[in-house]
């Protein structure tokens, strides 16, 4: 196994203990690489997701936390997937501790099933007219682009309710009767049980099992980081050497 990636992984396995280290900020891109599969394989989704993932998708607050909030500020998803057959949009929710999982978070994603998936792209085109980043946002529509989920169109007046525009360019929104599933990853079973309908989950030790027939030094690697990581943040504790007797 290459030294700097075995460092990386023993760097995250220390560094998750301390009091202001975010192990999730470091950790999504790792938990990436096997999403699709992942949840395409869950014994109760068991459907083929596009090659497609979206991280940080923006949900503007006034539509899903506080309906009198009328800024452009947003809440984010972790992970954004789509079924190949665009009937369904997951909003994966990555937990690197069970002790981050809490009501508020469960209150607005559950809210983004009532308010359904159009509402909340348009949400997304107040969040682009207010904000100085057009071309992140750009690459972020183009990204819905290249999933099957908006269409540039020329002639808005016939959809003027179901239009993003971003940067000279108007985008129509197809997906219309996509239903939304919220998938929470995170470490083991909680004992705190989920408010939000349906919500499906996938633990670590599932994703262990996932990785078990996997030779490549990265995924052998990740799962025995995945192992440590099943126990909370600041449970386990080694001594120093001068504390060892």
């Amino acid at each position: 196994m290459d030294d700097k990636l075995n460092q990386v992984f023993e760097n995250l396995d220390r560094w998750r203990h301390l009091p202001n280290y975010q192990l999730e900020r470091r950790a999504d891109i790792f938990f990436s690489v096997y999403l699709r599969e992942l949840i395409a394989n869950h014994k109760d989704i068991d459907t083929p997701l596009l090659n497609v993932i979206i991280p940080e998708f923006p949900l503007q607050r006034g539509l899903v936390v506080d309906t009198s909030d009328t800024s452009q500020r947003s809440v984010k998803v972790d992970y954004l997937l789509f079924s190949e057959d665009r009937k369904t949009i997951f909003f994966v929710e990555l937990k690197t501790d069970c002790s981050s999982l809490n009501i508020i978070q469960d209150r607005y994603l559950a809210e983004t099933i009532r308010v359904g998936f159009p509402k909340l792209l348009g949400g997304l085109n107040e969040i682009v007219m207010g904000t100085d980043s057009g071309r992140k946002y750009a690459h972020l529509l183009r990204l819905l682009l290249d999933a099957g989920i908006l269409r540039v169109i020329r002639d808005v007046s016939q959809n003027e309710q179901k239009v993003v525009c971003c940067e000279g360019k108007t985008y129509e929104i197809i997906s219309s009767e996509a239903k939304i599933q919220v998938v929470y990853v995170q470490p083991r079973e909680s004992k705190r049980k989920s408010s939000i309908p349906d919500v499906k989950h996938i633990f670590f030790a599932d994703i262990i099992k996932f990785l078990a027939p996997c030779h490549d030094d990265f995924s052998k690697r990740f799962s025995a980081s995945l192992t440590e990581w099943q126990q909370d943040a600041g449970l386990s504790f080694e001594p120093c050497d001068n504390e060892r007797d």
